[in-house]
């Protein structure tokens, strides 16, 4: 129980920020190394925002912990996987390729998913090949649309991929060879694409159009972001 709390108490500590004076660069900082913004800790957010010296759109959390970035992002990749569940129990069995008399067997299917290795899957090409990679940029982009680096972003997309197909998905059926591989790489390379197009359309503000290619494309950003923000940007975030 004591360790219990000790984990509890360094998550809450570490999401919101330790104690004491920290550095946080802003994107011209990169450029000059000895521009540098001083802050104290405390329970701050770090929603988007305009730099008022630099002038540099800043996305939210891109200053904040990686822990807060995580969290945040996370919660949205749940809050859709919850939806797409809820989408498949109510689908036909043709569709979902779920064998209806057997989802009372959610311990076998685990035992099935942790024992035995990944198979092919029947699924419809447009499901594996576009709407999984979707999925993919969706959780690429639930971090990168904070200001996360393209590693991590990837890294993310990759655990996102692996607990749905053997922690979610696995309570049905065995995890899928084809959406282990496409939702984390195609979805990492599609989501980097929108990434950067996203922060290319924020340059000058958002028009209509380019928030409706964002909010279908990117809707991460505008979850993460919203639109108002990057009106007032001379220019993206330097990423």
């Amino acid at each position: 129980m004591q360790k219990l709390s000790l984990f509890i108490f360094f998550l809450y500590i570490y999401g919101k920020g330790y104690c004491g004076e920290h550095d946080y660069f802003f994107p011209s900082a990169k450029k000059d190394s000895n521009f540098v913004i001083k802050h104290r800790c405390g329970f701050k957010t770090y929603p988007p925002h305009v730099d008022p010296v630099t002038h540099y759109f800043v996305l939210r959390n891109q200053q904040g912990p990686g822990a807060r970035r995580f969290f945040r992002a996370t919660g949205w990749v749940f809050a859709v996987e919850a939806c797409e569940m809820a989408l498949l129990f109510n689908t036909t069995e043709g569709y979902s390729k779920w064998n209806t008399s057997q989802l009372n067997d959610i311990k076998g299917h685990y035992t099935n998913a942790f024992t035995m290795p990944p198979v092919i899957d029947k699924d419809p090409w447009v499901t594996n090949y576009l709407g999984h990679p979707y999925q993919g940029a969706f959780d690429y982009n639930a971090l990168r649309s904070q200001g996360a680096p393209v590693w991590q972003s990837a890294l993310f997309a990759l655990l996102q991929s692996t607990t749905w197909e053997y922690l979610i998905e696995g309570s049905e059926e065995r995890p899928s060879i084809q959406d282990l591989i496409t939702t984390p790489v195609l979805g990492s390379l599609f989501g980097e694409l929108m990434h950067y197009s996203t922060m290319q359309m924020a340059k000058d503000g958002f028009k209509w159009y380019e928030e409706l290619f964002v909010l279908i494309g990117n809707p991460t950003y505008f979850l993460n972001n919203g639109f108002k923000f990057a009106r007032h940007a001379k220019k993206p975030a330097d990423l």
